[in-house]
């Protein structure tokens, strides 16, 4: 696959969008950056992006997503499953996009459609060693004042393809179940209109998250998970 590598970039997700306006071969490609200065993730959210960090957006040519959230749950899946065979880390998975380790948020996942393409972006808090005062207490990092080196970028790309194999099918999902940390807990979770709090009684074959709320049953297909009781 051909990698773009920066050393800075406003968003790695952007630069891909930029790229596609242009006429291409439908092959993957990817850019990656050491470092966002203007980094988003879902609902175009601020994403902390400073030096040492891995930032990376892959573009594949898929032409139909039957279901955008089992991609974001796959690649998950797939990224978390490798970062601890690599690293003999015990990364967890927090339903839809984040990755956590020790319980704070290592890292996160963006995927959109732009035409016939799947934008697959991922920001890993890899080497940073200190965290502005409002989110170190909730921010972790993989090896804090390590380098980048190209083989974790062409893994992570490695991972991410692989998950959109996986995607098709949700033969992932009982492995995902295994990796998130939300079954069996109280949640709050933000929609677009309003919020719902229950307990997580797990994730659906659709990728859904599952609350036991008041009212019943309520399978969430899109949302923010904003508060977990441990």
């Amino acid at each position: 696959m051909e990698i773009e590598y920066y050393a800075e970039l406003p968003s790695t997700q952007d630069k891909v969008k930029e790229i596609l306006v242009r006429p291409r071969a439908k092959t993957p490609f990817a850019v990656c950056a050491l470092r966002q200065t203007a980094g988003y993730g879902k609902q175009g959210r601020h994403f902390y992006s400073p030096a040492a960090g891995l930032y990376l957006t892959l573009a594949l040519p898929v032409p139909e997503v039957a279901n955008l959230g089992l991609v974001t749950l796959a690649v998950g899946c797939e990224l978390a499953e490798w970062l601890n065979r690599r690293y003999q880390q015990q990364i967890r998975l927090k339903w839809v996009n984040d990755l956590y380790l020790d319980g704070k948020k290592l890292g996160g996942i963006l995927t959109e459609r732009r035409g016939e393409w799947l934008l697959v972006g991922f920001g890993l808090n890899f080497g940073t060693a200190a965290f502005p005062a409002e989110l170190a207490p909730k921010a972790a990092s993989l090896l804090p004042g390590a380098k980048l080196d190209q083989d974790l970028v062409k893994g992570a790309c490695q991972a991410i393809e692989k998950a959109a194999v996986s995607a098709k099918n949700g033969a992932f999902l009982d492995r995902y179940r295994r990796l998130c940390f939300l079954q069996g807990r109280q949640v709050r979770v933000k929609l677009g209109h309003g919020e719902l709090q229950g307990q997580c009684l797990g994730i659906d074959d659709q990728g859904r998250l599952l609350l036991n709320t008041p009212a019943g049953v309520k399978a969430v297909a899109s949302g923010e998970v904003t508060k977990v009781d441990f």
